[in-house]
């Protein structure tokens, strides 16, 4: 509803074939619902928000180029991307009185709450701003399942 109200474009970039993180499934599309929530409420009016999944093992670099920072385990990463026409507010440190529809708190405090579910899964969620291109990313990157998969064939 308000990202249409805002004729946003939306574009996405998914890997294939992604492996399971360590979340477990409902936890995980309550942390998704959250971020996305969160770009749709703070994305700019004619605006645009990018979401791409993808898998980073070790030794590779993430999605702005860094090192990747989850110990030595491969992780998940989903970055969201949105355009803001005003500067944002980290959601760690308060709520943006550009948000202003009302709201606001209840979706600063589900981040929160969902940074701390990150962490409890050893995980990172980030929230980084980019003011001279009027960008912002929401970086949500989980560590893949330790657990190996056997496969027996039928004797």
């Amino acid at each position: 509803g308000k990202v249409e109200g805002k004729g946003v474009k939306i574009f996405r970039k998914f890997e294939g074939s992604l492996p399971e993180t360590v979340v477990p499934e409902g936890t995980l599309q309550y942390l998704l619902d959250v971020v996305l929530r969160y770009a749709a409420h703070s994305v700019s009016v004619q605006g645009g928000i990018g979401i791409s999944l993808k898998s980073v093992a070790e030794g590779l670099r993430g999605a702005r180029g860094e090192v990747p920072s989850i110990g030595s385990r491969p992780y998940v990463e989903v970055v969201t991307v949105f355009t803001t026409g005003a500067k944002p507010t980290d959601p760690n440190r308060g709520v943006s009185t550009r948000m202003g529809e009302g709201g606001e708190e209840l979706l600063v405090l589900e981040f929160r709450i969902a940074c701390a579910i990150v962490e409890k899964y050893q995980g990172q969620l980030r929230f980084e701003t980019d003011e001279k291109k009027g960008k912002a990313w929401l970086v949500l990157r989980l560590p893949v399942e330790r657990r190996s998969v056997f496969r027996f064939r039928a004797a």
